[in-house]
């Protein structure tokens, strides 16, 4: 009875280790995961508020800044181009959207979103 329990305590001894590093990489790899689906989250957001932006120059045909989202949008025109720039709160990275128009048409959009 007593070599069973030795052998019992060894075996367990020699899990707890391994039974460790496999929690550790379960909540490393859930925690990585929640982080990129927070980026991703922001970006499409981003997205959104961007488009709002130039939604609101079609209807209005004037530029503005505006909160939308938790996104900061700035509205921009410049030769012949209308540029929407949507920066989340909190992320260095922002979406961008710039229509070419002539004459009242829109001929070319253009962003910088990632396939």
């Amino acid at each position: 009875m007593r070599g069973q329990r030795g052998f019992a305590l060894a075996v367990v001894l020699l899990l707890m280790p391994v039974l460790a590093m496999m929690a550790w990489t379960f909540l490393k790899v859930g925690s990585v995961a929640r982080a990129q689906s927070l980026q991703e989250e922001r970006s499409i957001r981003a997205l959104h508020a961007a488009e709002a932006g130039i939604r609101l120059y079609l209807a209005t045909a004037t530029s503005q800044d505006f909160d939308l989202n938790d996104c900061k949008v700035q509205v921009a025109i410049s030769q012949g181009r209308v540029i929407s720039t949507a920066t989340p709160t909190g992320s260095p990275q922002s979406m961008r959207i710039i229509l070419e128009v002539d004459r009242g048409f829109v001929t070319r959009r253009l962003t910088n979103e990632e396939d």
